[in-house]
């Protein structure tokens, strides 16, 4: 070999490194975008769990309100019932006084 020769050789060997550390410096870049990437997944899967947590404490919060309101509702249509008999028990004697007071002179 002569000398020309191995300096081609050099230049060619150093031109494969170069590429080679492109390509190394390019991969690094690709899995630290791939690495962001994930976290933020994972994050929003978090977020995701935490909101799952929070509706099954919601749904068992429904689960143990659910009676009371039932519990509510009857007690406020019973009272309704109520006034509304009081309204009538006052037209009738309304009715009677009136009644009475023109027909019972």
């Amino acid at each position: 070999m002569s000398v020309t020769d191995i300096e081609h050789l050099r230049i060619i060997m150093d031109e494969r490194d170069k590429r080679y550390e492109q390509r190394f410096l390019a991969q690094e870049t690709a899995l630290g975008e791939a690495k962001h990437g994930i976290e933020a997944r994972l994050v929003l899967l978090n977020e995701l769990r935490a909101d799952v947590a929070t509706k099954a404490e919601v749904d068992a919060l429904e689960k143990l309100l659910g009676p009371i309101v039932s519990r509510l509702d009857r007690m406020e249509g019973k009272s309704s019932g109520l006034n509304a008999g009081w309204a009538i028990l006052l037209a009738v004697v309304t009715l009677v006084i009136g009644v009475y007071a023109v027909w019972g002179k």
